[in-house]
């Protein structure tokens, strides 16, 4: 979804040349990286954080792993399953759920663990264990009966997609294009949706550990970029953005 997003944008603003890249660690100063694109809790007090879509979380397995181990009632119970786990390096894995607003974490047991959620999907549609992702990572596959949810009343309500991104490069007008672009879409759209041919297993817009990091430039400055695209009838105004009426 990312990709098409990018696309359109760089169709309401020619002007701007876009660099993406996708990375499991980033130092946003140091890479010379314009906005971060993460899933997840953003740490960094450094930085200037903007939720873009909240995205509900699932778990689930296959109807096979579930006929034969049995479905779990609460969170707790999930420290007895085979779970899939993405790779957090040092630390044991951990998964934070709900109750009646407060936090619970379970400490699982990782029968395969992997740096992205993509492989991990593919394993539990094979039956051979418990995943917890985005619902839009697995949705085609609960819509067909291959993979079936569990425990959604205790499913952690404070994902999000988020763009993170140091005050400095904020002055960029590019940037701040970028960023009125994205949470227009995210807001009119509710959530990112996509079609997804049968069969295959579609990888989270923002999967796993990984990041999304995006360099914006345009050689104009801000008013110049706006106004110039205006004349010229190659762009609108986005509605709602910084440069609308």
């Amino acid at each position: 979804e990312l990709p098409t997003l990018l696309a359109e944008f760089m169709g309401f603003y020619p002007e701007v040349q876009v660099s993406l890249h996708l990375s499991n660690h980033v130092d946003l100063a140091e890479d010379g990286i314009d906005v971060e694109l993460r899933f997840g809790p953003v740490e960094n007090e450094n930085l200037i954080v903007r939720k873009l879509l909240q995205v509900p979380m699932v778990v689930c397995a296959s109807p096979i792993y579930w006929k034969k181990h049995g479905k779990p009632t609460q969170p707790s119970q999930l420290a007895q399953h085979d779970a899939l786990t993405l790779i957090r390096e040092g630390v044991h894995p951990v998964w934070r759920f709900e109750d009646k607003g407060k936090p619970v974490d379970v400490r699982v047991n990782s029968r395969m663990e992997a740096t992205e959620g993509g492989p991990l999907v593919e394993v539990a549609l094979h039956g051979f264990g418990v995943i917890y992702v985005p619902a839009l990572a697995v949705q085609p596959q609960i819509d067909h009966g291959e993979l079936v949810p569990v425990l959604q009343k205790y499913a952690r309500q404070d994902m999000w997609v988020s763009a993170a991104y140091l005050q400095r490069r904020h002055n960029s007008a590019a940037l701040r294009a970028l960023l009125d672009y994205l949470q227009h879409r995210a807001k009119s759209r509710g959530r990112f949706k996509r079609e997804v041919p049968p069969g295959t297993v579609p990888v989270p817009a923002v999967a796993g550990a990984s990041y999304y990091l995006i360099r914006v430039h345009s050689a104009l400055d801000s008013m110049t970029l706006v106004e110039r695209l205006i004349r010229e009838h190659k762009v609108a105004t986005i509605p709602g953005s910084a440069f609308a009426d």
